[in-house]
C-alpha cells in the first residue's frame, strides 16, 4: 500500500479521507467530486451514487463519520504528484536514468530535473 505524504494544513481534509477511507476509495471520491460539497445521507439505496462509487467498508466508514451532513471533497492532485515525485525520487536513487524516469512518468527529462532539484535528489 502506498503511503500518503503530509502535506501540511492545506490539505488535512483529504488526508482524513484518505485515512478513513483507504487511498484507492479516497481517490475515487476525489476524483468523481473534487471541489463539491456532497451529502451523505443517513440512509441510502444500493443504488446511490456513493455507495456504488466507493467499496462497501469505505462506504462504511464515510457513512459512520458522515452520515447526514455534508462532505467538502478536494483534490485529490496534490497527493497523487507527491506520491509520483517520491517514487520517481526513489527511483532515481535505485539507479534509474533521468531519461527511463522521463518516459515512465511522461514528463520531459527538464521536468524530471527539476522534480528530483526540488527534492534535495541528484540530477546528474
Amino acid at each position: 500500500m502506498r503511503t500518503v505524504p503530509d502535506l501540511g494544513d492545506k490539505y488535512k481534509t483529504l488526508q482524513g479521507l484518505v485515512r478513513l477511507l483507504g487511498l484507492e476509495d479516497a481517490v475515487a471520491l476525489c476524483n468523481a467530486y473534487a471541489g463539491l460539497l456532497v451529502y451523505v445521507p443517513i440512509r441510502a439505496p444500493v443504488e446511490h451514487p456513493l455507495r456504488q462509487l466507493l467499496s462497501p467498508a469505505a462506504w462504511q466508514a464515510l457513512h459512520g463519520a458522515y452520515g447526514g451532513v455534508r462532505v467538502d471533497v478536494p483534490s485529490a492532485e496534490p497527493v497523487l504528484r507527491a506520491a509520483r515525485n517520491a517514487e520517481l525520487r526513489a527511483r532515481r536513487t535505485a539507479g534509474a536514468s533521468v531519461r527511463e524516469l522521463a518516459v515512465a512518468y511522461s514528463l520531459t527529462p527538464r521536468r524530471v530535473s527539476q522534480i528530483l532539484r526540488e527534492g534535495g535528489a541528484n540530477v546528474c
